[in-house]
């Protein structure tokens, strides 16, 4: 999954704004195989949607678990972590502090949409090298991809890759 979206985007973004794209998407994805989806079944589908727009990057992380408050969890972890603790449980304030806009949301078909934006700069030269590598796609769209991520047993997901245009 990393190794696709390093694919996708590292060469348009400043690497500061890579990285923390590609720490949320990690920290996501792995609190909803951990968390989200512990009682379901392993070939239950975590989808992940990038959207590329010259102002933004915008990371859709789609689990299908009983879900829970965002705001309320983020005050939770903060009054819980002491200095000195283990690094374990910081995901979700670390995805916060990166985002620039994070939401957690109920969708109409009973998916939770863990939403993350962050604001950067893509050039229309780094935008026209992005749409020539991934397909030509109209210069006013945003560049859309999908991936579709089966938690799976062992470590390594099976993944699809969609393009959408």
């Amino acid at each position: 999954m990393l190794s696709w979206f390093d694919r996708l985007i590292h060469s348009t973004i400043d690497n500061a704004t890579w990285m923390g794209c590609k720490t949320a998407l990690a920290e996501g994805w792995t609190n909803a195989v951990r968390h989200g989806h512990k009682d379901l079944p392993p070939e239950t589908p975590i989808d992940i949607e990038v959207a590329i727009f010259p102002q933004s990057i915008e990371i859709r992380i789609f689990d299908r678990g009983p879900g829970f408050d965002l705001e309320h969890k983020i005050q939770e972890r903060k009054a819980q972590i002491k200095p000195g603790d283990d690094l374990g449980g910081r995901g979700l304030l670390l995805i916060a502090e990166i985002a620039d806009r994070l939401s957690y949301t109920r969708t109409a078909d009973n998916r939770n949409c863990l939403l993350f934006i962050k604001h950067c700069h893509i050039t229309e030269r780094n935008r026209c090298r992005l749409s020539l590598k991934l397909g030509t796609i109209g210069k006013d769209a945003p560049l859309s991809w999908f991936l579709v991520i089966h938690q799976s047993r062992p470590k390594a997901p099976a993944t699809r890759l969609q393009s959408s245009g």
